[in-house]
């Protein structure tokens, strides 16, 4: 369906698509895994791995949607998620600034973590996108 549309509006709706993604994933956080971690203190194991997690799949979807969105050919889907992953490390810089700015106080572990986590999202945003548009359509 979305292949029909204009390759402007495509490219329009690629940020909002990605936005969208993560916003799903943290819907499901913020109403299962909470819950469950609410026993949990704020900077326990459990909670940074579960928190790191979830941003983990929150930026990988965030590539992937966005690049599923982009109105280019399948042999350059891979550039795409690269520009994709541009726009998601600026996202990251910006929500981690934005942080660490209206903080009453930073727990340096969280941070780095989550932040780690983030990246590494991306980065298999990216590889994912790549593998996935180097098979062959009859294999997927």
């Amino acid at each position: 369906m979305v292949k029909t549309w204009n390759p402007a509006l495509r490219w329009l709706l690629t940020l909002p698509a990605g936005l969208i993604a993560m916003l799903i994933i943290q819907l499901a956080y913020g109403f299962i895994v909470r819950r469950i971690l609410s026993n949990f203190d704020e900077a326990s194991t459990v909670s940074i791995i579960v928190n790191c997690f979830f941003l983990f799949a929150k930026y990988a979807m965030l590539v992937v949607a966005m690049t599923a969105t982009t109105p280019v050919a399948r042999a350059k889907k891979k550039l795409a998620s690269i520009i994709c992953a541009i726009i998601a490390a600026i996202i990251l810089c910006g929500s981690t600034l934005l942080v660490v700015h209206f903080a009453d106080s930073i727990n340096q572990t969280i941070m780095i973590s989550t932040a780690v986590a983030s990246l590494l999202g991306i980065l298999f945003g990216v590889w994912h996108v790549s593998t996935s548009t180097s098979k062959p359509l009859e294999q997927e």
